[in-house]
């Protein structure tokens, strides 16, 4: 599907992103917060405390972006190596083995974290900053690098939408405090 060079809210990734949006919104809503409380009995993370991570994740990857490009108009074009860092990092996060989550994106122990009508309207809150970024990013910033992931190095905004829906993805495979 052609990408608008205006709206980046119609890239596959972010279309994506949305629908698992959706499907999750529904399924905890469905679920109720008791059972999105309940640790799985293999260990881990409960339901509500990967919507935390999920939802710091987002945020923290948007200020990082935002951030970034409201201070460097001159950002650097990915090459070769960006391109090779990211796909190792779709190749981790498809891997067997967990990675811890850092530090500044775990989610709350269970006792302090928020209640899941909390957490899904932050989300949501989330998810319209997004909207509105991707509505209106620069074409000529496109293949630029914008994002730094922790383990990868930096993205180009496509290739963080792509992590974004791939750790989504990941994260509801695993539902572990070690992440991918």
């Amino acid at each position: 599907m052609p990408i608008s060079p205006a709206n980046l809210t119609l890239y596959p990734a972010w279309r994506r992103l949305e629908g698992l949006y959706q499907e999750v919104c529904a399924l905890c809503e469905g679920a109720g917060e008791e059972a999105c409380r309940r640790p799985p009995p293999e260990g881990g993370w409960c339901a509500a405390q990967i919507l935390d991570h999920l939802v710091k994740s987002e945020a923290g990857t948007l200020r990082y972006i935002q951030k970034k490009m409201g201070y460097s108009p001159h950002l650097p074009k990915a090459g070769p190596g960006a391109w090779m860092r990211f796909l190792l990092l779709r190749t981790a996060l498809r891997a067997p083995w967990p990675w811890k989550a850092p530090a500044m994106v775990r989610a709350a122990e269970l006792h302090q974290l928020p209640t899941l009508l909390q957490i899904l309207a932050e989300w949501q809150a989330v998810r319209q900053a997004w909207t509105r970024f991707l509505e209106h990013f620069p074409p000529n910033a496109r293949g630029c690098l914008v994002f730094r992931h922790p383990l990868a190095g930096r993205l180009t905004i496509l290739q963080t939408l792509t992590f974004l829906a791939d750790h989504r993805k990941a994260q509801e495979a695993d539902g572990g405090d070690d992440v991918n």
